[in-house]
């Protein structure tokens, strides 16, 4: 019976460490949608002293569609 309770404290102090937020404790969020491009939250900038900017045209290409696509 104490074998089988220490193994049950021992099992929940583990799962206790893996709760899943939704979101990364580090790293940069980068949303991509049909009118906007946010990163972290804010519109994406063309300041390239930034960590994540826009310098390009940003060019969407279906997969499967040949050579000769786009």
């Amino acid at each position: 019976m104490k074998r089988l309770l220490i193994c049950l404290a021992v099992f929940v102090l583990l799962l206790s460490g893996c709760g899943y937020t939704g979101q990364s404790a580090e790293g940069t969020h980068i949303r991509l949608s049909d009118s906007r491009i946010t990163v972290d939250g804010k519109e994406i900038t063309n300041d390239s002293t930034q960590a994540v900017y826009s310098a390009r045209d940003i060019v969407f290409y279906l997969a499967d569609q040949g050579f000769t696509y786009g």
